[in-house]
């Protein structure tokens, strides 16, 4: 994969390339751009596909603590590298993170959003709480890679107890112990955009698992109702990482969500002009 280099960190990304709508994907924490996969098989075909490494996570190391504003303001550096005008933003849990705060900082350059398993709250403070437990465990260990018993425990919350996370499990065994800090930093510390998320007027897909095991469904219900022009999908027995543990019907409900608003852009263009 090729690399953005920015003034203080480069980022890892892949594109399909060609004329095609462009489709950008945000993995989640602990992830890296090959979560994907699955929507990668089932979109290249109809659309220029974009991932790509967050700061601190795959190859895309951070230098610096950073925050999602910046990882968002990433993003549209990275649109800026590739050419890219308008996009629609796919992002799971925490790339869900990125996807809202990028279409704040640049509504006129996403055409539409869509959140699998995530959030417009900070975190609550019981849960800061346990993640000060886990880092401070994290940093009683050897601190070489992050203890078996954390991975466990994010592989529990993340992909649920029926799913092979083997791979993961493993790529997480060898997370720089630097890297895993400046991103947990980053998940636990975030803002809440919950007062400002009622500003975007794309249109929003949310999808959330039932048996999410992060965020209740009532999370997901919650960014529906703050945006107008958004839905929530609730997906029966769904996990956290739907995009990996629920990729048919991801697959299925993102496509039918990018045809039914490629065919409206034309009449909210024609609207836009008949109204100016």
């Amino acid at each position: 994969m090729p690399f953005l280099s920015l003034p203080f960190h480069r980022l890892r990304y892949e594109d399909t390339g060609g004329h095609r709508p462009a489709l950008v994907f945000c993995h989640s924490f602990g992830m890296r751009a090959e979560m994907f996969a699955p929507q990668l098989r089932h979109f290249a075909a109809t659309h220029r596909c974009i991932v790509w490494d967050q700061r601190a996570h795959g190859e895309s190391a951070a230098e610096h603590p950073f925050g999602f504003w910046d990882s968002a303001r990433d993003l549209i550096a990275l649109l800026d590298h590739l050419g890219i005008d308008r996009v629609a933003v796919a992002g799971t849990s925490q790339g869900g993170f990125v996807a809202l705060r990028a279409s704040l900082l640049a509504p006129s350059r996403i055409a539409s959003v869509a959140v699998f398993g995530s959030s417009i709250d900070a975190e609550s403070e019981a849960t800061r709480e346990a993640y000060r437990a886990l880092v401070a465990e994290v940093q009683a260990s050897s601190f070489e890679a992050p203890p078996l018993q954390a991975i466990e425990a994010m592989a529990h919350v993340c992909f649920g107890p029926d799913f092979d996370a083997g791979a993961w499990k493993r790529s997480w065994q060898s997370w720089n112990p630097v890297q895993w800090q400046l991103a947990f930093d980053a998940l636990a510390g975030r803002d809440a955009i919950a007062p400002l998320v009622g500003a975007l007027r794309m249109p929003v897909l949310v999808m959330h698992g039932t048996r999410d095991n992060a965020y209740p469904i009532e999370v997901g219900r919650r960014i529906a109702a703050a945006i107008a022009q958004a839905r929530c999908v609730e997906v029966e027995g769904g996990q956290h990482f739907l995009s990996i543990t629920d990729p048919d019907v991801v697959n299925r409900t993102l496509a039918a969500f990018l045809a039914e608003h490629a065919q409206r852009a034309p009449e909210r263009l024609q609207s836009a002009l008949t109204s100016s």
